[in-house]
Order: structure tokens, then sequence, then C-alpha cells
């Protein structure tokens, strides 16, 4: 029972951080964040943004959330994790930039996600807090609670280079929390 518990929690706050790259990569790179939400029940989430508008904007955006719930998972491969919406907002943004066949549009994610790990290599400690505010919530976030968690704490970012670890951590009680407080990187 308890390790169905812990399984569970962390697959949840691997759903977190999925939904939670996507946002920050949306508002990061010139789009717009509108909402994050996690069902509880079934351990699956949706972030709902405007994509950025350079089209390997969007590709980063569409398949950041993959890579870094690899990342968080521990898989070497972040192909195992990709939904279908996630895939197919990768190939709107491979459209956008004019290609179309399946074997460039594999290419074009590929270079997304090489893109993908150098992004949330940079940014990983704002993914991991905002998908903590995403389980503090509930499962819920708006557009505006996003903008606000992450204006406090990206803004220094963007000018100051790489994050540097914060000095303490908030503790809370909810396993899902605790498990995103654990970085082997």
């Amino acid at each position: 029972m308890a390790s169905d518990l812990i399984e569970t929690a962390s697959g949840l706050a691997g759903v977190a951080i999925h939904e939670a790259a996507h946002c920050l990569a949306a508002c990061l790179l010139g789009g717009r964040a509108e909402a994050a939400s996690l069902d509880l029940l079934r351990i699956t989430g949706e972030a709902t943004f405007v994509p950025p508008p350079r089209g390997a904007d969007h590709g980063l955006t569409a398949i950041c959330g993959s890579v870094a719930q690899a990342r968080f998972a521990g898989f070497p491969q972040w192909r195992a994790l990709v939904s279908p919406t996630d895939y197919q907002s990768l190939a709107k943004a491979a459209n956008s930039v004019g290609i179309f066949e399946s074997a460039a549009i594999e290419e074009f994610g590929e270079r997304a996600a090489a893109r993908a790990h150098q992004f949330l290599d940079r940014h990983w400690p704002q993914v991991r807090m905002l998908a903590a505010k995403l389980l503090e919530a509930g499962g819920q976030l708006n557009a505006q609670q996003i903008e606000s968690a992450l204006s406090t704490r990206v803004a220094f970012n963007l000018q100051q280079g790489p994050p540097r670890k914060m000095a303490h951590e908030v503790h809370v009680r909810r396993r899902s929390k605790a498990i995103l407080d654990y970085d082997p990187y």
C-alpha cells in the first residue's frame, strides 16, 4: 500500500513537472501560458498555452514537457513520455516552418529535444518551483497564477545567466512535493 502511494505521488510529481515545463517554455520564449491542470485520479495533466511565434521555439515548448518528465523520472529517452497531444503540437510547429514529411518532423523533434535539454539545464529550478505551485494549488493554475509564480523567480535569470540553487527549500507535507525536492542533477 505504501509503495503504491509513493508510485502515485511520484507519477503525479512527474506530470506536474511535465506541465510546468510547457508553461515555463511558453512564457520565456514569447508565448503565454493560459492554464495548467492535473487530474489527480488519472495522474494526467494538461497545459494550455499560446505557443511562441517562432516555429523552433514552438517545437521546444511542445516537447519540453516530455523531456522534463523523462529527466525527472531518470529515463534516458524522452520519447517514451511523448503524449499524442505533445506530438501533434510538435508536428504543428514543424509544419509552421515548412516541414511536412514524417522523417523531417522526427528530425525537427530531435533538434527541439536537444534545445529543450539545454533550456531545462538553465531553468530546472523554475520548472520544479512551478510544478510545486501546481501541486500546492490542488492541480489547478490559471494564467494569472502562473505569471505571478514565474515573475518573482524568472525575471532575474533572463539577464544573469544560469540559475543558482535556492539557499533553502520550502518544506511541505505532501509526498508529491517531497519527491520534487529530490534532484539527482
